[in-house]
């Protein structure tokens, strides 16, 4: 099964090392995953600008790091999501790679389970599954995370997804647990 990752997690970030032991033995060395370190990489903001829509479907007008990830997108039948969670919402470099999604989708829109979305270019996800790392406790902000997730998985068409969301000073039993058991709750597990 093609998993990509897309780790939005910096080294000094909290559970970071502890969240990526975890994620890499939920992914067996024999599947074919991809791994990518979203802060070491350099990905610009989406301009809205339309081009991979309009001027030139499904290319992406920048030239940068994301053109790495892409094919990965293209073809993966799992998608991990991992990153702060800011505001309720993901974190920044999370973010921006999200929003450069826009050239997986055609101009054309489609009905799916009742909303409209932009008809994918290619087939979508069997699973989406979003980890975050809060800083605090917020109810507030970790229902708006598992909504986000779960908005990301409509988007890209994906059958089903999961999210958890995670605090410094988890023991690593509970992270794991935790992990294990979104991975489990997309039908991933190893």
């Amino acid at each position: 099964m093609a998993t990509l990752v897309l780790f939005g997690l910096g080294a000094d970030d909290p559970l970071s090392s502890t969240v990526a032991e975890e994620l890499k033995s939920q992914l067996p060395e024999s599947l074919d995953a991809a791994w990518f370190d979203l802060p070491a990489m350099s990905i610009g903001y989406c301009n809205g600008c339309g081009y991979c829509g309009d001027t030139n479907p499904g290319i992406c007008c920048k030239r940068d790091q994301m053109q790495e990830i892409y094919p990965h997108l293209a073809r993966a039948a799992r998608i991990v999501l991992v990153s702060l969670v800011r505001f309720g919402g993901f974190g920044g470099h999370l973010k921006k790679a999200i929003d450069r999604f826009s050239p997986q989708g055609l101009g054309t829109y489609v009905l799916h389970n009742g909303e409209m979305h932009h008809e994918m270019r290619y087939p979508g996800p069997a699973s989406v599954i979003s980890i975050g790392i809060m800083r605090r406790e917020d109810e507030a902000e970790e229902k708006t995370f598992h909504l986000a997730g779960s908005r990301i998985a409509a988007c890209v068409f994906a059958e089903r997804s999961a999210s958890t969301v995670l605090a410094p000073g988890m023991a690593g039993e509970e992270v794991r647990s935790r992990i294990e058991n979104s991975f489990r709750e997309a039908g991933a597990s190893r």
